[in-house]
């Protein structure tokens, strides 16, 4: 596993001193003896960010007898202003840190001491980092806000994941981010965004398509950098306490997609309404750029407007889903080659429909499984579940009818490895109510389903978005309350996750 170059930081300079050595003071001025003695207590450190971060976490932990030893000191200035004039000259910074714009941090967020070892992509390359509107975020709170929200959430390894949700901030709604170091046995705001940035409606079946400054989902690339996004895009850099917006002129995100230490983004440049009619258009980011380059890595003309893209990123396979808006019916699934995104083939087990639901298994490279052939009955749908063991090259049908989902919902699809799959559903429109079984698990491959939400109480609405980061996991959104729905057995048993608790 390469995690990239490791640079350890250089040994402490002793400083040169002989038998004789004496300070420069008289031995009857005090003042003088003073900084003589704070001079020699002077203990040489390595310069490295954990060693910043114990004087910081020392500075705030003062002791009213440090403030008193402060307060001597200031004495011993004045008496030496009484003298003459006390010049303090502050380091030279290099020249590339002068370059440097530092966006504003959260004030009670704490920094994490993560080794860069642990983290599973390459290390961002390196470069200024310059941001012209960084976020200025209110004062998080200690603890997850009464009225938080979930909307979207995203494991970056390392036992962290990130929550974006909403919360009360005033008067006004907030995009509130929340950090867990333990796989989601506690919380802390790490960042709010101020009223500023446009806090989308979202709900069960909301679009993801909204103003140009709005932000509903996250994504992690590692422990440390990740992204916040809507039609807008921020990023950070340091486990989500500052965030700086990425320009983007003229286009909207749709979605963002990571793995293996490097992210895309999706991008059209004609939105309005929740819907998009532009080229649409795929991206590698530069986790140190501030701004999107000015042309995509791979583009494709619109044939008809779409309400929603969705990138599948597994080692080297990039494919794009897009969604029409009319009818929420999938458009051809395409695959990013080169500086083109191509239709995908899809198999005659789908007897014409185009691929929908696509997802990559975790654990198993190259494995995808999708839905096609819906056929409806009165109140349920089944599908023909398909996979791919070459990343989307060609496919087989795995089952056809074994998935069936309440009618009228958008189904999803999330896959642990190639044996372990899981199937949801969720409203469209916010409103409707699913009737039927909306979490469906399969322990062999898909040939065969059981449903598991009997006993979950969830919602009439369904689930908003479900995934797998792996290692037998699941996750499951609904966005109608503030916590989420977790599996570490591969979907045999869930609970729920509340981050207020």
């Amino acid at each position: 596993m390469n995690f990239g170059n490791r640079h350890e930081p250089p040994e402490p300079v002793e400083p040169a001193e002989s038998a004789n050595f004496r300070e420069p003071a008289y031995d009857d001025d005090p003042v003088a003896q003073f900084f003589a003695q704070e001079r020699r207590a002077v203990q040489p450190q390595v310069a490295d960010d954990l060693a910043w971060a114990r004087i910081t976490k020392g500075a705030r932990r003062a002791t009213p007898g440090r403030f008193l030893m402060g307060a001597v000191a200031a004495a011993a200035v004045a008496v030496v202003a009484g003298f003459g004039i006390l010049t303090l000259h502050e380091p030279q910074a290099t020249t590339a840190a002068t370059r440097v714009t530092s966006p504003v941090q959260s004030s009670m967020a704490q920094p994490d001491q993560t080794n860069s070892a642990q983290q599973k992509g390459p290390a961002p390359s390196a470069g200024p980092f310059q941001s012209s509107t960084p976020s200025t975020p209110s004062r998080p709170p200690q603890s997850t806000p009464p009225e938080f929200v979930t909307w979207s959430l995203s494991n970056a390894g390392g036992r962290r994941i990130f929550n974006l949700g909403a919360s009360k901030c005033g008067s006004a709604v907030c995009p509130v981010l929340l950090r867990s170091v333990d796989n989601g046995a506690r919380w802390t705001p790490v960042h709010i965004f101020p009223a500023s940035v446009s806090t989308p409606t979202v709900g069960p079946g909301t679009g993801r398509i909204g103003s140009s400054d709005a932000v509903r989902d996250v994504r992690f690339v590692t422990p440390q950098i990740g992204y916040v996004f809507g039609s807008d895009l921020w990023v950070t850099r340091d486990g989500g306490e500052k965030f700086s917006r990425i320009a983007h002129p003229g286009r909207f995100v749709l979605d963002i997609e990571a793995s293996r230490g490097r992210a895309l983004v999706v991008t059209s440049d004609s939105c309005a309404a929740s819907a998009c009619t532009g080229a649409v258009s795929v991206t590698t980011l530069d986790t140190a750029a501030d701004a999107l380059p000015a042309a995509g890595s791979a583009n494709t003309d619109l044939t008809s407007s779409v309400s929603a893209a969705d990138l599948v990123v597994h080692g080297n396979q990039v494919l794009l889903s897009l969604t029409k808006a009319a009818d929420g019916t999938p458009l051809p699934l395409l695959r990013m080659q080169g500086g083109s995104l191509s239709p995908v083939s899809t198999p005659s087990a789908c007897r014409g429909s185009n691929l929908q639901a696509v997802t990559a298994a975790a654990d198993a490279d190259l494995r995808l499984f999708a839905l096609c052939n819906p056929q409806d009955g009165p109140s349920q749908s089944t599908y023909t579940l398909v996979t791919s063991t070459d990343g989307g090259v060609t496919w087989g049908a795995v089952s056809s009818g074994a998935v069936q989902l309440p009618k009228g919902g958008r189904p999803q699809l999330a896959a642990v490895d190639s044996t372990h799959l899981a199937a949801a559903v969720g409203t469209t429109d916010g409103s409707t109510a699913l009737n039927g079984a909306r979490l469906l698990v399969s322990q062999n491959g898909g040939r065969t389903f059981a449903a598991k939400d009997s006993r979950l109480g969830l919602p009439a609405t369904g689930i908003d978005w479900i995934a797998s980061p792996g290692a037998g996991q699941y996750y499951a959104v609904t966005t109608d309350g503030s916590g989420y729905y977790w599996s570490t057995d591969a979907g045999q048993s869930w609970r729920r996750v509340d981050p207020r608790a």
